[in-house]
């Protein structure tokens, strides 16, 4: 490891690592802690109850935060904000995640009563000096496949992750259904910050974070507290947030224009709410995620029974019809089932699936036949890939639409 060290005047010393090799040493020296300090646990990979996971996942990220200070630091405290915890693969926020953040919030203060830890928001943000995030991934445990919860520590001032820890969840009934704000959005909304958020929960200390990630926290913090805000019923104070986040120049992001839309469609603005699916359309076809979520039945090729869902469809399908055809671009329409049943079953159920969609859009977008064409994927890219057929692997009966060139089309 390469070192540039600075004394200033007074006797201060900076230092820049130059490159990261050795993992402890990075966190030894930004943390000024010494080169014997405590290994983490191994860690264990016995599915255990939430509150037993949560609390031992606690005890590790922040035993080893606290193995590493040195004793001139815990003379004051420490800050942490937590990030709400994701589904890796969704990446939105369900209620099994919501409750995770809960819990560790309370196991933080009743452990570890010299850190300060709250959840983030913009004003937190703004004295908090440490991050705390985390994913919830279905995987391979054991055998068998169980949720793994992984969480990090990161500084906010130099992006380096102070601790991670990992644990399984044993299979007790909790609620994976997202939380109100992602339950009732046009689209599945996982992007590159999402990607980098994920990657830093999965990071060994000592690793940067992700910049993509740690570049967008304010808009982050605004956005957490508006879904909350939601959740709450609070929509006007929401609505306000939402709108902060996409005045920022990384706010303009399919999760803010999902969430104004939603906003505004509950407080009866209708044309802003079209307005904010045209935008959130606009980004999806800039980043070439149009993961609509249209919703099936299931084993059955048609819309769910819901007349307030049918309507949004329409005003969906009209405003991707219209940006398709003034972007100069064309679309396969791609479904997809749930795992349960036969491949070959599931493979036709799909296909029908895409065309029943494309059918749909024939009313308001004469050119679909020659726009668009439907495939059936079956459960071969299933995302949960469970096979329970409940809110758990709702993504898995799903029509997407993907951007090509229109001449792949001929």
């Amino acid at each position: 490891m390469k070192a540039s060290i600075t004394i200033l005047p007074g006797g201060k010393v900076t230092m820049r690592l130059m490159h990261l090799s050795t993992r402890l040493f990075a966190i030894i020296v930004l943390l000024g802690g010494c080169a014997n300090a405590p290994a983490p646990a191994p860690v264990a990979k016995t599915p255990l109850p939430l509150d037993v996971a949560v609390r031992n996942l606690t005890v590790d990220l922040f035993g080893q935060f606290r193995s590493l200070q040195p004793l001139t630091s815990r003379m004051s405290k420490q800050s942490f904000v937590v990030d709400p915890f994701i589904d890796a693969n969704t990446a939105e926020v369900n209620e099994t995640s919501r409750a995770i953040e809960q819990l560790l919030l309370k196991e933080v203060r009743d452990g570890f009563p010299d850190f300060a830890i709250e959840s983030i928001t913009p004003t937190s943000l703004a004295v908090a000096q440490y991050v705390v995030n985390g994913t919830l991934r279905l995987d391979r445990g054991s055998g068998n496949k169980y949720y793994r919860l992984l969480s990090s520590v990161v500084d906010l001032k130099s992006g380096i992750v102070i601790a991670n820890a990992e644990v399984w969840l044993a299979k007790e009934k909790l609620n994976y259904e997202p939380i109100a704000s992602y339950r009732d959005s046009p689209m599945y909304l996982k992007d590159k910050r999402d990607e980098g958020y994920v990657a830093t929960s999965q990071s060994r200390a000592g690793d940067v974070a992700d910049r993509r990630y740690m570049d967008s926290l304010l808009t982050s913090a605004e956005l957490s507290e508006a879904d909350k805000n939601f959740d709450g019923g609070d929509l006007k104070r929401a609505l306000t947030l939402y709108q902060n986040a996409e005045s920022r120049a990384d706010g303009k992001t399919m999760k803010t224009y999902s969430a104004l839309y939603q906003s505004y469609r509950k407080l009866g603005h209708a044309r802003e709410s079209e307005d904010a699916f045209a935008k959130l359309v606009d980004v999806g076809l800039q980043t070439k995620n149009l993961s609509t979520r249209f919703l099936f039945s299931v084993n059955s090729t048609d819309f769910v029974n819901d007349p307030s869902l049918r309507t949004q469809y329409s005003l969906w399908l009209r405003q991707i019809a219209k940006r398709v055809a003034s972007a100069g671009v064309c679309l396969n329409i791609v479904g997809h089932s749930s795992r349960s049943g036969g491949e070959r079953y599931n493979d036709q159920l799909s296909l029908q699936r895409a065309l029943a969609v494309q059918k749909t859009m024939y009313k308001d977008f004469p050119q679909a036949p020659q726009k668009t064409r439907a495939f059936g994927r079956g459960f071969k890219e299933n995302v949960i890939g469970s096979g329970s057929d409940d809110a758990q692997d709702a993504i898995d009966r799903r029509a997407e639409f993907q951007v090509v060139d229109c001449a792949s089309l001929t």
